[in-house]
């Protein structure tokens, strides 16, 4: 509505709640010749460009493997018995939008709606958007990914969230295999002991030939195969982000935005995907998932994490019932799913929008 009433944008992520919204997106911003930048601002984070630029050069070789982090303490949002009315302050007509008009079980009105299969994405989509983003940018920008599946849970809390609180998403991208983690529990509930992996909580781990690079918004370091830095990346959060939105808003020039909606929505098609496979998922017991991932030395390490955390929440893996998502195979030209459980999961890419919020379409 912004793009046809001749208004640039500046997005916030994840740029759309579903695939085939974010697409209409990208071509509503090309008919309108709008300006339309994306909110994933680590793409003008001064530290990830220097990284950027001595991995793209060479300097530890070509990038093997690249691990994601989203690490964040969250909090159970509680479970009410009579649904939550939302605060006078707010038009909850337009605030809903395109989401349907359910009963919320939530304790809290504003933020936990990202919980809720309804108006959020999770983690993945809320955070993960961020390092997603930054994945495709150090690999190239590469279009949508050759495969995904995920596994996880929401463990621990009762409550009325529905998104996991524990999320492993793998994907294929132009070849190189990705892992991305979601926790959302602290290991220790009454110490507040955080999980780390390489000393980091959110951000990336990029594996190249010579070493790696481990940081993210804000800056991170070069590493050698043994650990030993070479070189420290220090960032700024991205503070040219806002600027660079207005300068081009000024020249017009498409090409001088640093995150246009084409990329922001490929990127937040990623956090849709891995999403996808998660709520495909059948449940399965700890024996079970360690019978599936068996030989994947990537997966079982990822697991064995995992279970050290939950076990610190005093839950033995007999008691754990995983959610076990499909491989699924994403076709690039299409944008549809192709192979086996395709129909199942093409049911998740456009969604319902509730009038008079439809969606125009575009493509």
């Amino acid at each position: 509505w912004a793009c046809e009433a001749g208004k640039d944008v500046y997005v916030e992520k994840p740029v759309s709640h579903t695939i085939w919204e974010g697409r209409q997106m990208v071509e509503a911003a090309r008919k309108h010749r709008r300006i339309v930048q994306s909110g994933l601002q680590s793409r003008s984070d001064s530290g990830l460009n220097e990284a950027f630029t001595r991995i793209m050069s060479g300097e530890i070789g070509p990038i093997q493997h690249i691990r994601g982090l989203v690490y964040r303490h969250r909090s159970d949002i509680g479970l009410r018995t009579t649904p939550l009315l939302p605060p006078s302050t707010v038009n909850y007509e337009e605030w809903l939008g395109p989401a349907e008009d359910l009963p919320m079980y939530r304790d809290e009105f504003h933020y936990d709606w990202h919980w809720v299969w309804n108006t959020g994405n999770g983690d993945l989509g809320n955070m993960g958007s961020h390092e997603l983003d930054t994945i495709r940018r150090f690999l190239g920008e590469p279009d949508h990914p050759e495969s995904v599946y995920a596994f996880g849970g929401r463990f621990a809390w009762d409550d009325a969230g529905e998104t996991p609180n524990t999320l492993m998403a793998g994907y294929v991208l132009k070849g190189i295999p990705v892992h991305f983690e979601v926790r959302n529990l602290w290991v220790d509930p009454e110490t507040n002991a955080a999980p780390t992996y390489r000393r980091s909580r959110v951000g990336l781990i990029i594996t190249c030939e010579g070493g790696q690079f481990r940081g993210g918004n804000g800056g991170g370091r070069l590493v050698d195969l043994d650990g030993r830095r070479i070189a420290a990346c220090h960032g700024d959060g991205g503070f040219d982000h806002l600027p660079n939105f207005l300068r081009a808003i000024e020249s017009r020039k498409q090409d001088s935005l640093v995150c246009p909606i084409e990329q922001g929505f490929r990127s937040s098609t990623l956090a849709h995907l891995g999403n996808i496979s998660y709520r495909l998922g059948t449940q399965i017991s700890d024996n079970q998932l360690r019978a599936k991932i068996d030989g994947d030395e990537w997966l079982t390490d990822i697991h064995q994490r995992y279970l050290q955390q939950l076990q610190a929440w005093n839950l033995k893996p007999d008691q754990l019932q995983w959610t076990y998502g499909p491989k699924l195979n994403f076709q690039e030209g299409t944008e549809q799913f192709v192979g086996e459980q395709a129909a199942a999961a093409n049911a998740f890419l456009r969604g319902k929008a509730r009038a008079p919020y439809t969606i125009p379409t575009y493509s």
